[in-house]
């Protein structure tokens, strides 16, 4: 098999895990949730507040949603930065702002089917989960020696598959 079509083989399942992942998301934040009502925080990193105080609980909410992103990140970064190479600068910028737009159409759904709380913490913490996992792509792509890289990120990738599956098969929103 050619490289061109091993790339285009790779690319494909980027793609694919990217849109399995983007689905297990929503419906772990959105839809699987019962409905209840519209309820709206504004007040900017009150629950960063409350962890910082001592409060934990909202601390691993936080970290959740940080951890949650990650594999965004990791896999748009690696999605922008595929042949012909992109500027680093310009991919890293793309994905936090995409990042930022997927955690919007979460919390915009989240409030207008009455499916959870709308507030800016999420925003923040989903947006930095995207950015770490662009970071930790990119730490990888500059550190692994090549012969490894496209196996390694094959095996990344399908490690975020199982995960995605794990969750639609075993999580039950309380």
């Amino acid at each position: 098999m050619s490289d061109s079509a091993g790339f285009k083989r790779t690319k494909l399942l980027l793609i694919v895990v990217l849109i399995f992942y983007l689905f297990t998301v929503l419906w772990f934040t959105v839809l699987c949730r019962r409905p209840g009502e519209q309820k709206i925080q504004l007040e900017l990193f009150w629950s960063y507040r409350l962890w910082f105080s001592g409060n934990w609980g909202f601390g691993w909410e936080i970290l959740g949603n940080i951890a949650m992103f990650g594999p965004f990140g990791f896999m748009v970064g690696e999605l922008l930065c595929e042949r012909p190479v992109r500027r680093i600068g310009a991919a890293f910028a793309l994905t936090v702002v995409s990042g930022f737009l997927f955690s919007g159409l979460i919390e915009g759904l989240q409030y207008v089917l009455c499916r959870g709380l709308f507030e800016w913490d999420d925003f923040v913490s989903n947006t930095l989960g995207a950015a770490l996992g662009f970071g930790a792509w990119r730490l990888l792509r500059q550190k692994l020696p090549p012969s490894l890289r496209e196996k390694s990120f094959l095996a990344i990738h399908l490690a975020f598959a199982v995960v995605c599956l794990g969750v639609l098969l075993f999580y039950r929103y309380p």
